[in-house]
Protein backbone atom coordinates (compact mmCIF):
# COMPACT_ATOMS: atom_id res chain seq x y z
CA UNK A 1 0.00 0.00 0.00
CA UNK A 2 1.20 3.50 -0.78
CA UNK A 3 -0.02 6.28 1.52
CA UNK A 4 0.52 9.84 0.27
CA UNK A 5 -0.15 12.48 2.92
CA UNK A 6 -0.52 16.21 2.47
CA UNK A 7 -0.31 19.10 4.89
CA UNK A 8 -1.76 22.50 3.97
CA UNK A 9 -2.09 21.34 0.34
CA UNK A 10 1.59 20.38 0.05
CA UNK A 11 3.16 16.92 -0.11
CA UNK A 12 4.14 16.00 3.46
CA UNK A 13 5.08 12.34 3.34
CA UNK A 14 4.93 9.11 1.38
CA UNK A 15 4.82 5.74 3.13
CA UNK A 16 5.00 2.38 1.33
CA UNK A 17 4.01 -0.69 3.32
CA UNK A 18 3.67 -4.38 2.48
CA UNK A 19 2.07 -6.95 4.79
CA UNK A 20 1.83 -4.31 7.53
CA UNK A 21 5.56 -3.50 7.47
CA UNK A 22 6.99 -0.18 6.35
CA UNK A 23 9.47 -0.54 3.46
CA UNK A 24 9.90 3.12 2.48
CA UNK A 25 9.16 6.42 4.24
CA UNK A 26 9.78 9.90 2.86
CA UNK A 27 8.87 12.86 5.05
CA UNK A 28 9.23 16.61 4.72
CA UNK A 29 10.70 17.88 7.97
CA UNK A 30 10.83 21.55 6.90
CA UNK A 31 10.82 23.64 3.72
CA UNK A 32 14.50 22.84 3.22
CA UNK A 33 14.84 19.36 4.74
CA UNK A 34 13.54 15.91 3.74
CA UNK A 35 14.14 12.67 5.63
CA UNK A 36 13.93 9.25 3.93
CA UNK A 37 14.20 5.69 5.25
CA UNK A 38 14.36 2.41 3.36
CA UNK A 39 13.76 -0.73 5.43
CA UNK A 40 14.79 -4.27 4.54
CA UNK A 41 14.03 -6.57 7.46
CA UNK A 42 17.01 -6.14 9.78
CA UNK A 43 18.60 -3.30 7.80
CA UNK A 44 17.66 0.35 7.53
CA UNK A 45 19.10 3.12 5.35
CA UNK A 46 18.41 6.74 6.31
CA UNK A 47 18.88 9.54 3.81
CA UNK A 48 18.79 13.23 4.71
CA UNK A 49 18.27 15.78 1.92
CA UNK A 50 18.60 19.48 2.63
CA UNK A 51 19.14 22.68 0.73
CA UNK A 52 21.46 25.56 1.51
CA UNK A 53 21.53 28.53 -0.82
CA UNK A 54 19.77 26.49 -3.57
CA UNK A 55 22.36 23.69 -3.33
CA UNK A 56 21.15 20.23 -2.28
CA UNK A 57 23.21 18.47 0.41
CA UNK A 58 22.64 14.85 1.35
CA UNK A 59 23.87 12.25 3.78
CA UNK A 60 23.25 8.51 3.98
CA UNK A 61 23.65 6.24 6.99
CA UNK A 62 22.88 2.57 7.38
CA UNK A 63 21.75 0.71 10.46
CA UNK A 64 21.42 -2.96 11.30
CA UNK A 65 23.19 -6.01 9.95
CA UNK A 66 24.94 -5.56 6.59
CA UNK A 67 27.11 -8.66 6.28
CA UNK A 68 26.05 -10.74 3.26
Amino acid sequence: MIDIREYDGELDEIVFTRDGKCLFHLEQMSDQYWWMAIYDGERTVHIDLMTKRAVIHGSVRKEGIYER
